[in-house]
């Protein structure tokens, strides 16, 4: 396909391989345009060597309806995937699981294996809400960042965003909204390289913003900054499950913050580390995964800090055999047992 039209927009339907190339100056002066690809139900398409500007990718995009996995063509979205080739698939710029002006964006599905790709979506409405929409990063780049579910007006709930591997750079929200609200959003880092701020929920008009969890179970975060939540308005429930040894930036804005002690943890472990850290508000509990066994004398750093910790915390549930008390020691919130 040839063209130096502007606001090309390419549907394909089918089983194949798409290779789009545009010659010229045209549309390298221009960036206006863009180029669509739509998928339909148990169809999947990989992009070969590609080239253009602007590339937008979405698994369904709809003016005003409901677009969602259950109900419309795109039965299966699991389907859309950027596989990476030997030659390359090109730099996408924005990928979209699903995309509506004004209906619902419900439980679309994106996975990215490789590649480069600027922003992706799991789905996006403008004026409406983005609900159980899931984007997963199996490999590949991501240089400006995901979000689970986005919403212009509506709200964002139960979204997800797993990062299995790969490297994400600028931002991850399980849950993005301009003036709705945030609940229910997960982000979880597996594995992987995380340099970006990461957000459970986010409304950046005053919604509620409750109920969100972002989890650390191995993936390196030293280059990130882990966020909870963002509003100026009300905020509940939002959490921060540690389940691997980690070390961020930053951490803040945990209504809740739950530690899992992990197998190997022994006295003297330092389980969270941060440059700075703002407890305001936040209760702590901890745990440990089965079969760990503790020393009733040891002392287990929770969170480490440089800079210092900010804010008063408060402590929740000690699910552990023994005595245990949660302390502020220096810098640091440390895991003290005791005989008695």
């Amino acid at each position: 396909v040839k063209s130096a039209c502007n606001y090309n927009k390419v549907f394909v339907k089918g089983k194949l391989t798409f290779n789009l190339f545009m010659e010229g100056n045209d549309m390298k002066n221009n960036l206006k345009n863009k180029i669509m690809l739509a998928f339909f139900a148990g169809n999947m398409l990989c992009m070969g060597s590609a080239w253009a500007d602007d590339i937008i990718w979405y698994g369904t995009a709809d003016g005003t309806g409901h677009v969602t996995s259950k109900s419309s063509a795109l039965m299966n979205n699991a389907k859309l995937i950027i596989a990476g080739t030997e030659d390359g698939i090109g730099d996408v710029d924005e990928f979209y699981g699903g995309y509506s002006q004004s209906g619902i964006a419900e439980n679309n599905e994106v996975k990215i294996n490789g590649g480069s790709v600027s922003y992706v979506y799991g789905g996006s409405s403008v004026s409406n809400n983005a609900v159980g929409n899931t984007v997963t990063i199996n490999g590949g780049i991501i240089t400006e960042g995901i979000t689970g579910g986005n919403s212009g007006t509506g709200n964002v709930s139960e979204n997800h965003v797993v990062i299995v591997n790969g490297k994400v750079d600028g931002y991850i929200f399980g849950g993005d909204t301009a003036h709705g609200n945030a609940t229910g959003n997960v982000v979880e880092l597996n594995a992987g390289d995380i340099d970006a701020e990461v957000y459970g929920g986010f409304s950046n008009g005053g919604g509620e913003v409750k109920d969100n969890t972002v989890i650390l179970n191995g993936a390196d975060v030293s280059g990130a900054k882990i966020y909870g939540y963002y509003t100026t308005g009300s905020h509940s429930g939002n959490k921060l499950e540690v389940k691997k040894l980690a070390t961020a930036i930053s951490v803040s804005n945990f209504d809740i913050i739950n530690f899992t002690l992990p197998s190997g943890t022994t006295d003297g472990s330092k389980i969270l580390n941060a440059s700075t850290v703002n407890l305001s508000g936040t209760k702590i509990n901890v745990g440990a995964v089965s079969g760990l066994t503790l020393n009733a004398d040891d002392t287990i750093t929770l969170i480490h800090t440089t800079n210092g910790i900010t804010g008063t915390f408060t402590v929740g549930n000690i699910s552990l055999k023994g005595n245990w008390e949660i302390l502020i020691n220096g810098n640091d919130i440390v895991l003290l047992g005791s005989d008695d």
